[in-house]
Formats: structure tokens, C-alpha cells, sequence
């Protein structure tokens, strides 16, 4: 099985409980057996992971600093990038998944805080989860 886990969410040391979630994951998901792990991140953390796991990692023809450019990637055309490439699973592990995904897509909702404690971020991110991960 051919797993894509996007980790364009992931900003190596910014990230708190996520990046611990997906740091944990990784060595186990890419020795288990029958498993072909595809990760899609950014370069920095692209060079930190081909360190530590032995699976393949992608980064996106994409100006990741970009927030709005990344999520409408995630929306638009990630699905479809990893079905063309054989995916047959996308795992987003944090928070976003596209709306109407191409293949079957398992997501990570690890927290609520844009809905219990608004006031941890701006009034566009808010805006953002909330019209998007009650369709993931």
C-alpha cells in the first residue's frame, strides 16, 4: 500500500503537539511491512526527515511560506498529485484535508482550539478551519 502523508503543515520546531505526533509516527509507518510511505513536506523539514527515515520524501513546486498558497494546494491539487503517483491513501495529520479528495484520505483533527480558545490566532486561520475541517 502506498501511503502520502502530508506534512506541508509542519514548520520543524513551531508546530508543538503536531510535529511530536508526526515525528512519532513516522519510523513506525515506514518499517511496517507492505507499507510504500510517501512524505510531502517542506524542504527544511525534507532534509531533516531523509536523515532519520528511509521512505521517499517530496516537497512541492509551491511557495510553502505562503499560507493561503499552501492550503489552496492541499485543496486543489494535492489528491490529485498523489493519485497520479499511486497513492492509495493521503494521511493529513494536521487538521487539513482536501475538501473532495481524489483517493481515500484518513485526517488528524488534533485539537479545537480555533473553536475553545479563539483568541490563539488571527480571525483568517479561524476562518479558515472552521469553513474547512468540518468537511474533513
Amino acid at each position: 500500500m502506498n501511503i502520502w502523508m502530508n506534512l506541508l503543515c509542519i514548520q520543524p520546531g513551531r508546530n508543538g503537539g503536531v510535529e511530536t505526533y508526526c515525528r512519532g509516527l513516522l519510523g513506525p509507518l515506514s518499517q511496517m511491512s507492505g507499507i510504500d510511505l510517501t512524505l510531502l513536506c517542506t524542504p527544511v523539514l525534507a532534509d531533516q526527515l531523509r536523515l532519520i527515515v528511509d521512505c521517499e520524501v517530496r516537497t512541492p513546486g509551491i511557495p510553502l511560506s505562503n499560507r493561503p498558497a499552501r492550503v489552496l494546494y492541499e485543496q486543489m491539487w494535492l489528491s490529485h498529485h498523489a493519485l497520479r503517483r499511486g497513492a492509495d491513501l493521503l494521511f493529513c495529520p494536521g487538521y487539513l484535508s482536501p475538501v473532495a479528495p481524489l483517493i481515500p484520505t484518513v485526517v488528524t483533527i488534533p485539537d479545537t482550539q480555533f473553536c475553545d480558545i479563539p483568541q490563539m490566532m488571527g480571525a483568517a486561520e479561524r476562518a479558515t478551519y472552521r469553513a474547512i475541517i468540518p468537511t474533513a
